[in-house]
């Protein structure tokens, strides 16, 4: 999953939008609430996971959308894309 955060929102709370390009050469991203908190065990909850698109700019682009949508006090402070794509290490590269 991408390390890089879109936002940190609240007390260790990051918004991830992790992309991946599968067998079938889409892209696809999901919107994730990241608890990573020293003194907290690490914990994932998907907040949205169905963007997408026939380019990387495309999802991610959808997913930023759908996250400033979900979450307008933290809209103006989000890193716009474009973000790191993860390669499935299942699948090698």
């Amino acid at each position: 999953m991408n390390p890089e955060s879109v936002v940190v929102l609240a007390h260790g709370l990051r918004l991830l939008e992790p992309t991946l390009r599968e067998e079938d050469q889409a892209f696809r991203c999901s919107v994730f609430e990241v608890n990573a908190r020293e003194e907290a065990p690490l914990a994932y909850r998907v907040i949205s996971d169905g963007f997408e698109a026939l380019t990387c700019l495309e999802t991610q682009n959808s997913a930023y959308n759908y996250a400033k949508r979900a979450y307008p006090a933290f809209a103006d402070r989000m890193k716009k894309p474009p973000y790191l794509i993860w390669h499935d290490p299942s699948r090698g590269l």
